[in-house]
């Protein structure tokens, strides 16, 4: 009985002293917190550490993590309670009182009794003191403020690290694009199951290779790369429809001559092949346009992937039916007038992707993006430099060119003769240094710097005839100097976005949308 009041007196006191180690453990955690944030502070200004801010957050957070963790660990038992009571001048009766659990013996009544009286004593309770050490704040308050300042100081690794944050932004914005682009194949009824799963495939890849990248430039590389495959998915892709629908259209006799030409051609000189078909049809006899019917039918069916030739074939199925029904053929004729046409443009927007090129048209406009904040990127690195100016001079002084003639002529009339000598000079120098950024993967385009400015005046004196000085005023206008370069991407993308809105104001059908994308898209 006398055991459990003592272990229960000392149970307030067994928790003022966890919290008291809790502060204490959390106090040496902030210390080592400091001494790491401030390591960290100056190395940033050595070596390029990004999200430097989120990740000193994260270090505090684990501190206070780790320092409560060891505080449960470290837990205080009763025997540890029991020590620091009797330092309070109990003379280690408490520590005594714990060894007699148990006992029953006079002796071990009294002291226990006596124990629990000293418990009991409300002052006592008072000398555990709840605070942290005052030496350890203010070394932890000192490490701080010298790695507030190391961070004030701007050196070309800290703004480097601020281009290279900006590039994992961007980045992380791009792969979410990426996952949009996903969504939308997902969502696309034109493609097939396959086509999806290959095209899903290659953006996934591409996600991934972007999450990898270090920076704007290699994340653009691998856009590069991916919009070329993905140019190549969707030209193997249209390929395979053509084969598939030439072969289909080759086991019928009606329309053997125009499956075999898309088998060789392509959709080259395709009107000209279902004029053909047009003209068979208007001239075949009753029992020919019967066979037709039948396997237009048969095609319809077999071709159901590719839904605008699979509906007109049915159409025109339908019609000859009609007409053989009705046994008016001349109506037939009428009816099957441009149908030549119509199947051109239903095989055309059927093996057309335009799905695929605005996948590749959205890639394009991310490559888009991250050129032009890598171009930013790099223009406020170059303003953080001193700019190299480009120097040209033509200069012209005295030099020495000689040459001398004689001659004589006959003798005149009153026996006069002549004779002549002449001597010129001139020399001249000219310096010419331009300096001109070098833009790598790209052409070079040149803005001129003396477009549309005059030339200079040049005063050449010379003698006339020996009779006095004459002045001849001479203006000539230099050619163009090459000026700044401007990367070849930078120009056309700036045509292109332009065209891109005008596009999104204007209306314009889908299939002039998807050839204006496409043309910019093969400029590159």
């Amino acid at each position: 009985m006398l055991d459990n009041k003592i272990l229960e007196l000392l149970k307030p006191f067994r928790i003022k002293l966890y919290f008291k180690k809790l502060i204490e453990y959390l106090s040496y955690s902030i210390l080592a917190f400091s001494i790491i944030t401030f390591g960290v502070m100056v190395l940033s200004k050595i070596v390029p550490i990004t999200f430097i801010w989120q990740k000193i957050a994260i270090v505090f957070l684990l501190s206070l993590i780790g320092g409560t963790i060891w505080s449960f660990y470290k837990k205080p038992t009763y025997k540890e309670t029991a020590k620091v009571i009797d330092s309070f001048e109990l003379k280690e009766r408490v520590a005594t009182s714990l060894e007699l659990i148990g006992d029953t013996s006079d002796i071990s009544i009294m002291q226990k009794n006596d124990t629990l009286e000293k418990l009991k004593e409300s002052s006592l309770k008072n000398k555990i003191v709840i605070k942290p050490s005052q030496k350890i704040l203010l070394i932890t308050f000192t490490i701080l403020i010298c790695a507030t300042l190391v961070g004030f100081i701007e050196t070309s690794t800290y703004k480097e690290s601020k281009q290279l944050e900006q590039s994992k932004m961007e980045i992380k914005k791009k792969e979410k694009k990426i996952d949009e682009l996903i969504e939308k194949v997902e969502n696309d009824k034109k493609l097939a199951l396959k086509d999806k799963k290959e095209i899903k495939s290659n953006l996934k890849k591409l996600k991934s290779t972007i999450n990898r990248s270090k920076d704007l430039k290699e994340a653009q590389k691998n856009l590069l790369k991916s919009k070329k495959d993905m140019k190549k998915i969707g030209k193997d892709l249209a390929n395979k429809k053509l084969k598939n629908i030439g072969e289909n259209l080759s086991k019928k006799e009606i329309t053997k001559d125009l499956g075999e030409q898309l088998k060789k051609k392509g959709l080259e000189d395709i009107k000209k092949d279902t004029k053909k078909l047009e003209n068979k049809l208007k001239n075949s006899n009753k029992e020919e346009l019967k066979k037709s019917s039948k396997e237009m039918k048969e095609l319809a069916e077999s071709l159901k992937e590719n839904k605008e030739l699979s509906e007109l074939l049915k159409k025109i199925s339908q019609d000859i039916d009609e007409a053989i029904e009705s046994g008016d053929l001349n109506k037939l004729s009428s009816k099957l007038n441009d149908i030549g046409e119509k199947l051109a443009n239903a095989l055309a927007n059927d093996i057309d992707l335009g799905s695929v090129d605005e996948l590749v048209s959205e890639i394009d406009g991310v490559i888009s993006d991250l050129q032009n904040n890598s171009i930013t990127n790099n223009s406020s690195k170059q303003n953080n430099q001193t700019n190299s100016e480009s120097n040209s001079s033509n200069e012209g002084n005295d030099g020495n060119n000689q040459g001398n003639g004689q001659g004589g002529g006959g003798t005149s009339k009153n026996g006069g003769s002549g004779q002549g000598a002449g001597a010129g000079s001139g020399q001249g120098g000219g310096r010419n240094n331009t300096s001109t950024g070098i833009v790598k993967d790209y052409e070079k385009i040149f803005t001129p710097k003396n477009s549309n400015k005059n030339g200079h005046d040049a005063q050449v004196k010379v003698n006339k005839n020996n009779t006095g000085d004459s002045k001849t005023i001479q203006t000539k206008k230099l050619g163009d100097e090459a000026g700044d370069s401007i990367p070849y991407n930078e120009v056309l993308n700036s045509y292109k976005q332009s065209e891109f809105e005008k596009m999104e104001t204007k209306e314009i059908p889908q299939a002039m949308k998807n050839v204006i994308k496409k043309y910019f898209t093969e400029l590159e």
